[in-house]
């Protein structure tokens, strides 16, 4: 199964007047660079603009996804995206349905928990480690709330 990439596009208007999903740009340690997007010429060679108006949307399988018009938030959306598709990934196709972001992009506690426990299991932890430190997240958790 192919990796999903949730690619970030910057929805902008052009010097032409017109309104086009271009490709956010970033810097090579992988931040967003906000309000520059690139911009390829007739010739097909790409420049980066910017370009402070318009939001920015993902596409991932030709759905558009709304990932807001600050590009922080955008790129924080898009990798809490990922991590679910890893989640899924990591679970298999049948597994229990994943647990849901709240609109601002954040994991909740109890998918942070979940999500927590799958990379242990992944890494191979002892079973017994596992349910021992579920026992005390859950036990912290009730304490706390």
């Amino acid at each position: 199964m192919a990796q999903p990439k949730f690619t970030l596009y910057k929805y902008v208007r052009l010097d032409d007047g017109t309104w086009r999903y271009k490709k956010a740009a970033f810097y090579s340690n992988g931040k967003i660079k906000p309000n520059v997007v690139i911009v390829k010429n007739p010739q097909g060679k790409a420049r980066e603009e910017v370009h402070a108006e318009g939001r920015y949307k993902m596409n991932h399988n030709g759905a558009w996804l709304d990932a807001g018009g600050d590009a922080l938030e955008a790129q924080r959306r898009r990798g809490a995206l990922l991590d679910q598709e890893e989640f899924r990934r990591l679970r298999g196709i049948d597994s229990a349905p994943l647990p849901t972001l709240p609109a601002i992009g954040r994991l909740t506690l109890a998918a942070a928990a979940e999500k927590y426990f799958a990379n242990c299991e992944a890494r191979g932890l002892d079973p017994e480690s596992i349910r021992k430190y579920r026992a005390a997240v859950i036990h912290s958790s009730s304490i706390a709330g």
